[in-house]
């Protein structure tokens, strides 16, 4: 299985904690298994719909901790409040609209290329309405990634308490630079994406003792990055940044394939899309990311089957 990356002993545990009927809080195995969600922009959708998956296959709670990085963030919280089926369909059920990835409203200045605003208070408010105060006494507690603007070093947003906290961290960890407008104020910082400065939260889940992690990515063992591991409008947007993020902004994909040589070690499994279905950052064709949802799910369900 080429979709499959590192050590299967976390399969096991996945699938022992299911046959149990073991629950978050309530373990008595004495280990601890992280599950990281990578982001991507629209690429998300491959591991929105692993998430979609996930659920279904009843192994919500062999989890203790979700991390969710960017558009990765937003299938975590899913996960954590039980509606895992919508990670995938939210790409192209409601994303996959000019209100929220529009170039003209940006060539125009009348606002940015992409919309947070529209995810935030449109989709989770009325479209897919998140259950904030559900989501903050999750027994799956969620941690978000975001980037400092002032440091540029990534950080955790966690223990967060209120609706308006959990709608802050949301857009911190998913605020491309230039793309999504100016950075997110919370807790006295401003941030921004939180891929800028950490694309896969392997290394902090496990600095958050965990014995065992499941990671899932938003990019297939086939797909072709750019030169250099990275969108080439990034180059751009770095010109425009102060110099300490703009120089994060740069080592991301060496940070990216940091990530993925961590997975080669014990108690680390990472899952893929089986294939590329030609989905970018951008992509807002829908056939394309039911495909991509599909896709991911797919994956997580060949994995588990094994």
């Amino acid at each position: 299985m080429d979709f499959v990356h590192g050590d299967l002993d976390v399969l096991d545990v996945v699938k022992a904690r299911r046959a149990a009927g073991s629950r978050p809080g309530r373990r008595k195995d004495g280990l601890r298994v992280a599950l990281v969600v990578e982001g991507g922009g629209m690429r998300g959708v491959y591991a929105g719909g692993m998430v979609s998956a996930l659920e279904a296959l009843d192994l919500r709670d062999a989890f203790d901790v979700v991390y969710g990085t960017s558009a990765g963030a937003f299938s975590a919280v899913a996960l954590a409040v039980g509606k895992g089926s919508e990670a995938g369909a939210v790409y192209y059920e409601d994303l996959a609209s000019r209100d929220f990835i529009n170039y003209r409203r940006a060539l125009t200045g009348r606002g940015p290329l992409i919309s947070l605003d529209y995810v935030v208070d449109h989709v989770l408010e009325k479209t897919k309405p998140l259950n904030y105060e559900l989501l903050a006494s999750s027994d799956i507690p969620v941690r978000t990634v975001a980037t400092r603007l002032d440091t540029g070093a990534a950080e955790e947003l966690s223990d967060l308490a209120c609706a308006d906290d959990w709608r802050a961290a949301l857009r911190a960890t998913s605020c491309v630079p230039f793309l999504c407008g100016p950075a997110v104020s919370l807790r006295g910082a401003q941030w921004i994406d939180g891929s800028v400065a950490e694309p896969i939260a392997v290394e902090r889940a496990l600095e958050g003792d965990a014995t065992h992690v499941l990671v899932l990515l938003s990019r297939a063992p086939n797909e072709k990055s750019p030169k250099g591991g990275e969108h080439p409008l990034m180059s751009v947007v770095a010109l425009g940044l102060d110099p300490v993020v703009a120089q994060a902004l740069r080592r991301r994909a060496e940070k990216h394939a940091s990530a993925m040589e961590l997975l080669t070690g014990k108690g680390l499994l990472a899952v893929r899309p089986t294939t590329d279905c030609g989905v970018s950052g951008l992509t807002t064709n829908i056939p394309r990311l039911r495909r991509a949802s599909e896709t991911g799910a797919a994956a997580v369900h060949a994995l588990f089957a094994a």
